[in-house]
């Protein structure tokens, strides 16, 4: 599996999550948030997507985006 090149910058415009939110799961401070299980499927699938688009098809791209 390759290495994910994405960063807090990014991640909000793929994931649909906010800058704060994402900027959270960085921190290692008291105002530190873990991803919730439903933002780690997210990120999973975004990922997956993206390192695979051009071998998914595209009906079934159009269904997952």
């Amino acid at each position: 599996m390759s290495e994910s090149h994405h960063t807090p910058a990014t991640q909000p415009q793929i994931c649909s999550r906010s800058p704060t939110t994402v900027q959270r799961w960085f921190k290692r401070d008291r105002n530190y948030r873990s991803p919730k299980r439903c933002d780690l499927y997210d990120l999973a699938l975004m990922d997956f997507l993206l390192e695979h688009f051009e071998e998914i098809p595209t009906e079934l791209f159009n269904l997952l985006c």
